[in-house]
């Protein structure tokens, strides 16, 4: 059993927590590791079936993509309510694409790792 994954969620939650000093992104950045993407799985597997593709030899569904996508808008407009930050509206328009893309080329665990990187980066930046 591969558990690239697993390795790769300690140690993205280790390293977010040891450069991260914007509470907000780290919270956001988590979320999408375990909700969103924990979420496009779910949906993945069970509505996945008709509309499935490959992406780098691995199989993806558009229903899981979606799910994605929407849970990641949803946390970051959260981020943006409650999170008192100074990110641009239009990084809560694109960031969602971004992590959904990184989420769809990043196989065999790794997006465990580059997704809430990815998210805590442009967040904490203030792109």
């Amino acid at each position: 059993r591969n558990i690239t994954g697993e390795l790769l969620f300690a140690i993205a939650i280790g390293l977010l927590a040891s450069i991260s000093s914007n509470k907000w992104a780290f919270t956001a950045a988590m979320l999408h590791l375990s909700i969103a993407d924990g979420l496009a799985a779910v949906i993945g597997f069970g509505w996945g079936d008709t509309n499935s593709y490959k992406v780098l030899g691995h199989t993806k569904s558009i229903a899981g993509s979606t799910a994605f996508l929407v849970c990641s808008y949803l946390i970051l407009i959260v981020y943006l309510a409650l999170g008192h930050s100074t990110t641009s509206v239009l990084t809560i328009l694109w960031l969602p694409w971004v992590a959904t893309a990184a989420e769809n080329i990043s196989v065999k665990g790794t997006d465990n790792l580059i997704v809430p990187m990815a998210v805590a980066l442009a967040l904490s930046s203030g792109i």
